[in-house]
C-alpha cells in the first residue's frame, strides 16, 4: 500500500509520536484509575472493564488536539504580545495542559465505561468528551495567556 498508514496488509500503523502518548495517556489514566479505587488491567491497549474490554486506541493519543492547541498558543503569544520568555511559557504551557486533559479525558472515558458499561462509554460519552476537554484545554491556555499578559505589567 503505497502512500497510506498501513503495512500493505490492511492494518493500520500508528506514527511512534502518536503511540509514545497513547501509552502515556492510558498509563497515566490507569494510574489515576488506581487512585480513585478503581484499579483496572490491562493487556497493551486493551483495558478490561466490569462487562468487557475497550481499547485505548492511537486516535486516542491527543496528538491532534496538541498540534492545534501548540499553533494557537503560538497565535495567542504573539497577539497577547508577549516577551520570549512569556512565549516560551505560554506555547510549553499549551504542549502540557492538552497531555494533561487528554489523561483526564481517557480518565474520564475509562470511568464512565467502569460505572455504566463500555457501551455507554463509547457510543455516550466519547465523542462528546473530546470537545469538552478540548474546550477545557483552550480555555485554560486562554486563562495561562491573560495570566503571563498581566504580569507582564
Amino acid at each position: 500500500q503505497a502512500g497510506g498508514d498501513g503495512d500493505g496488509r490492511g492494518h493500520q500503523v500508528a506514527p511512534l509520536h502518536a503511540v509514545v502518548l497513547q501509552l502515556f495517556a492510558q498509563r497515566a489514566s490507569l494510574g489515576l484509575m488506581a487512585l480513585m479505587s478503581a484499579p483496572l488491567s490491562h493487556e497493551g491497549s486493551l483495558v478490561h472493564l466490569k462487562d468487557g474490554p475497550v481499547r485505548v486506541a492511537a486516535a486516542c493519543s491527543g496528538f491532534q488536539s496538541l498540534i492545534v492547541l501548540f499553533a494557537i498558543s503560538a497565535l495567542l503569544a504573539h497577539l497577547l504580545e508577549l516577551n520570549f520568555a512569556r512565549k516560551f511559557m505560554l506555547i510549553a504551557f499549551s504542549i502540557v495542559s492538552s497531555i494533561a486533559f487528554n489523561v483526564l479525558r481517557v480518565t474520564a472515558m475509562l470511568g464512565v465505561g467502569q460505572a455504566w458499561g463500555v457501551d455507554t462509554a463509547v457510543k455516550f460519552w466519547h465523542g462528546p468528551s473530546a470537545w469538552i476537554f478540548y474546550l477545557m484545554a483552550l480555555g485554560s491556555l486562554v486563562w495561562a495567556g491573560a495570566v503571563l499578559k498581566r504580569r507582564r505589567r
